[in-house]
């Protein structure tokens, strides 16, 4: 006799209940046994793809980390799903001018472990990485760079191949200090180069400690640039930011005026001056995403001030730096304007 330790009456009814719970259940309904297929063949048909038979892509994260490991590489994880009429996917995959299926992609793929996560539906093991390494950036495809450990240096979407060879460039730079310093702990240029990447990275940079490993005797010059722009920007940062949040706050309760915004705005131009002035605050990088914000910031705070000289000079900057784009062409022509009239 089975023995439980549920006894009795009450026992058997409840094995009775499960039994016909799991006879009621069943197998699952024709459409949902169809979406499963049809999900199936989707996740087979992109693996047939052209671009997944030009260079060996790994399906599982851990054993890209193991070969990374060993091979000494950056892992590459590209993040997609398998929906052949998507087109943002398209621009990677497609079989006529892809990015996955370009000459220089297939030479790069020499430098890293490339990873392929696919976004199934069926809600596999792989599939669930997603979300613990993107976190809340869902909108596919993506593509992150990591060390042989799994943490994350960069992550980007790829446009052509300058895209790909400035992430990685930076991925294997980075790597490339950390094992100088691995291979040397005496090495204080090493270790100096590393502290300077590494705190570039951070959210909250040691601005004293980066400060001193650019002043290591035998530092490269680009990378100390590298470094004044990055200070730089901080500030710079920080103004765009509060500037942002103010705009928001006020226009909380309905739309401002033009009249309501200039103000507003004129309020961190003056701030962002008188940094330039006092402090000789100045972003010098083009490649930089506040360059614009800040030369036509500047611009403004220095006609609030009447200073002609420092606004001619950003609007000369700005102009070099925008003047062969259309769509800045107009803004140009106002910040002329405005100059004359002051």
């Amino acid at each position: 006799m089975m023995t439980s330790r549920v006894a009795g009456p009450v026992g058997r009814g409840v094995l009775f209940l499960l039994a016909f719970a799991l006879v009621a259940v069943g197998p699952l309904p024709v459409e949902a046994q169809r979406n499963v297929k049809e999900l199936k063949n989707n996740l087979e048909k992109l693996k047939g793809r052209k671009f997944m038979t030009l260079i060996e892509w790994n399906e599982s994260f851990r054993d890209s980390l193991k070969a990374a490991k060993k091979k000494k590489l950056p892992v590459l994880a590209y993040f997609t799903r398998c929906d052949q009429a998507w087109p943002p996917c398209q621009d990677y995959e497609s079989d006529d001018g892809g990015h996955f299926t370009s000459d220089w992609w297939i030479q790069a793929s020499e430098r890293f472990v490339p990873y392929i996560n696919i976004q199934s539906g069926l809600n596999l093991p792989e599939e669930r990485l997603k979300a613990k390494i993107l976190g809340k950036d869902t909108f596919l495809p993506y593509i992150v760079l990591m060390d042989a450990s799994g943490k994350e240096i960069e992550r980007f979407r790829m446009q052509g191949a300058d895209d790909l060879e400035e992430y990685l460039g930076r991925t294997e730079e980075l790597l490339g200090a950390r094992q100088a310093v691995k291979e040397n702990r005496g090495d204080k240029v090493a270790k100096a180069r590393l502290t300077l990447l590494e705190g570039m990275r951070s959210d909250k940079p040691n601005m004293k400690s980066l400060e001193k490993a650019a002043r290591t005797e035998g530092i490269e010059k680009d990378l100390v640039e590298r470094f004044r722009n990055f200070a730089a920007e901080i500030p710079v940062r920080e103004i765009r930011r509060e500037m942002n949040e103010a705009l928001q706050k006020q226009s909380a309760n309905g739309p401002l005026t033009t009249e309501q915004k200039q103000k507003l705005m004129g309020t961190y131009a003056d701030k962002l001056y008188t940094r330039h002035v006092k402090k000789g605050l100045v972003l010098n990088d083009r490649a930089s995403e506040l360059y614009e914000f800040f030369w036509e910031t500047l611009f403004e705070g220095a006609l609030r001030k009447k200073d002609r000289r420092t606004a001619t000079k950003a609007l000369d900057t700005f102009e070099r730096a925008y003047g062969h784009l259309d769509q800045k062409k107009r803004k140009i022509s106002k910040m002329r304007d405005k100059l004359r009239a002051t």
